[in-house]
């Protein structure tokens, strides 16, 4: 029985040096403040849902399309008091990528929101409100504190993770070796790895913001953009319209995405209503 409490106290000793912190203090030094960051949607039941009542979705790694993420350190205590309780929104530092469009939108039939930082004066409002916790602005999931994911070869990843070892004993062993400023490089190095991705996912250009309270969370910045994909319905263009700013009055601009004539790109333009919403008239409001 004794061995059994000392363990459960080293296991909530341990718990706490991950969560006593957060993880944008942990990385605030490391942290290159982005203005404006990017969420590729597919039309569906949650995006609607996302866009009608102001919130994203952080999602449970488990529901990862790559099964890697978050699991390269392959110790089930870890997991247990870490990576299981992490709730992750994915962000994109870019608007035009086509495999994302391809993955991400379902074809391109989807949609991309551009999210730009709150300024300070705004998320005191938002505090105020309740719309936000009262809580310093760098703990808050935001788009300024949102961290940059590192792309590594199979090489350089097995390299960070050698010395982490995988049997949940072993791990107690070394923690508890430690002096604290050690452990306090080991949960930083071992949070790091949230971060990490294979090279092949560079492409994504990826930013993370991670949250161990809850799924749901209001937008981590204002919306300052919406971006429809090529082959995107016109019901669905007015559709997202209409949620979002149906009189042109909330300061939000609308793109179009397209492939130039005789180009291999994607691009976008200012979008036309008249032309990109043909049979609709020249107002996104319904009649």
């Amino acid at each position: 029985l004794m061995n059994k409490l000392q363990h459960s106290k080293m296991l909530m000793r341990i718990w706490w040096s991950f969560w006593g912190g957060n993880y944008s203090t942990f990385y605030k030094i490391n942290i290159t403040l982005m203005q404006k960051l990017y969420k590729y949607y597919s039309v569906n039941n949650f995006s609607i849902a996302s866009l009608t009542n102001g919130y994203c979705w952080f999602s449970d790694s488990n529901s990862f399309n790559d099964p890697f993420d978050t699991k390269i350190i392959q110790c089930d205590l870890l997991q247990e008091v870490n990576f299981s309780k992490e709730k992750i929104l994915c962000l994109s530092a870019i608007n035009d990528n086509l495999l994302m469009w391809s993955h991400y939108t379902n074809s391109h039939r989807g949609f991309c929101i551009e999210f730009s930082d709150y300024s300070d004066l705004e998320l005191k409002k938002l505090k105020s409100s309740g719309l936000y916790p009262n809580e310093d602005n760098n703990k808050l999931s935001i788009i300024r504190n949102a961290k940059a994911v590192e792309y590594k070869t199979f090489e350089e990843i097995d390299d960070y993770i050698i010395d982490i070892p995988t049997c949940n004993e072993d791990f107690l062993k070394l923690y508890s070796s430690l002096n604290e400023n050690k452990k306090l490089e080991l949960v930083k190095k071992i949070q790091k790895a949230s971060f990490i991705k294979h090279k092949d996912w560079s492409y994504e250009e990826e930013y993370r913001l991670i949250n161990t309270k809850r799924n749901l969370i209001r937008f981590p910045g204002k919306i300052t953009g919406v971006y429809f994909g090529m082959n995107m319905s016109s019901i669905d263009k007015r559709m997202i319209g209409i949620i979002l700013d149906p009189n042109f009055s909330n300061g939000i601009k609308f793109y179009q995405m397209y492939r130039p004539l005789n180009f291999y790109s994607l691009k976008y333009r200012q979008f036309d209503i008249k032309g990109d919403l043909p049979g609709f008239g020249d107002a996104l409001k319904l009649e």
